[in-house]
């Protein structure tokens, strides 16, 4: 047996689904079918579908499979790996994993091909600036979050993906960074709410402020 055609890297924007083509060729002396595997983490949500076209896309509707059809010696079957990369997977991240087929008439044949996942991502970091150098007691100091995308894909957003953040508990006697991730959210009081973008990076910021935090998509809780 023959899996071949997998590529040694893949490149894969967070949050989104890539697909990787490849190819199990029977090179027995019987008609067998092949168990098909991957090493792939469960948050990846990895699936396999038959290429019947050899198109490397999945038609629509199309189930998944775990295993090949029985296959005539010499024959070949296409078929593609689906996976989602997970939101949380930060710019230039790898995974490294397996795609394996074994041999249903004979479990101890089999071979792997081993490949890498890197996240691709927007990156956004903050720059806390503040409008004085010095603060007498009773004054009020204003914190500006200037964020820069540092990631390698840019950061997209429409009015139809945001998130209503609102600010649930008091923020005294939490840690400055925190502090200065609501400022830059925009949150300035008890029930203030916004509307952000809902993209990996605001989710991140959230998810650190979650114990102060309630969210929600465009009208429905998450």
């Amino acid at each position: 047996m023959e899996l071949s055609e997998v590529r040694a890297q893949y490149v894969g924007t967070s949050g989104e689904t890539i697909v990787i083509p490849f190819v199990v060729t029977n090179r027995g002396n019987a008609e067998d079918a092949f168990q098909l595997t991957s090493t792939l983490p469960p948050s990846f949500q990895p699936a396999f579908f038959h290429d019947v076209e050899g198109t490397g896309h999945i038609r629509a509707e199309e189930p998944s499979v775990t295993e090949t059809p029985r296959l005539g010696i010499g024959q070949k079957a296409r078929f593609v790996l689906r996976a989602r990369v997970p939101v949380e997977m930060s710019d230039g991240v790898a995974q490294a994993f397996e795609i394996k087929a074994t041999s249903r008439f004979d479990p101890s044949v089999s071979q792997a091909a081993r490949a890498t996942l890197v996240a691709s991502a927007p990156s956004l970091r903050g720059t806390p600036l503040v409008d004085r150098t010095s603060v007498k007691p009773g004054d009020s100091l204003s914190y500006t979050l200037s964020l820069t995308n540092a990631g390698s894909v840019e950061q997209k957003a429409t009015p139809k993906e945001t998130l209503a953040i609102t600010l649930v508990r008091s923020p005294i006697g939490t840690p400055k960074a925190h502090r200065i991730i609501l400022r830059g959210l925009g949150l300035r009081r008890l029930r203030h709410t916004v509307i952000r973008p809902n993209t990996p990076q605001v989710k991140g910021l959230v998810h650190k402020l979650a114990y102060l935090l309630e969210v929600r998509e465009a009208g429905k809780a998450l």
